[in-house]
């Protein structure tokens, strides 16, 4: 059974660190402020869920590490660290949505006088029909 655990233990890790891969370039395509609006509204869509699934590959890292009796400090510490940077990319990817200046507050419009309304010069339009 040891040998199941190792083998999920490899491939999990392979898929968090290409998630991991995928959740910087969606976080650098934010920090860059690429001018392709679609790629920055791919960015900023998947980012988060990019980020999530990572994390959750690194838990099942962790546990099938543990679940193979392979505990070590390096095993370990690898997904530690990768789930800090993809905490990290989802925090600056928070501090890209802010403004680099804050804007004025948009003026009061003063309102456009009312038009006189017109009057009918021979009386009422209905005493004509009549």
């Amino acid at each position: 059974m040891t040998g199941f655990f190792d083998d999920a233990a490899q491939a999990s890790l392979i898929v968090a660190v290409l998630l991991l891969l995928a959740a910087a370039a969606a976080c650098g395509v934010q920090l860059a402020r690429v001018e392709h609006p679609q790629a920055r509204r791919l960015a900023q869509l998947y980012l988060e869920p990019l980020s999530v699934w990572c994390l959750a590959a690194l838990v099942t890292h962790a546990l099938a590490v543990v679940a193979a009796g392979n505990v070590t400090f390096f095993s370990l510490l690898v997904p530690i660290c990768m789930g800090l940077a993809a905490v990290a990319l989802r925090w600056a990817d928070d501090d890209a949505d802010e403004p680099a200046e804050p804007a004025e507050p948009p003026r009061p419009q003063q309102p456009e006088p009312l038009a006189t309304p017109v009057r009918p010069a021979s009386g009422s339009l209905w005493s004509r029909l009549t």
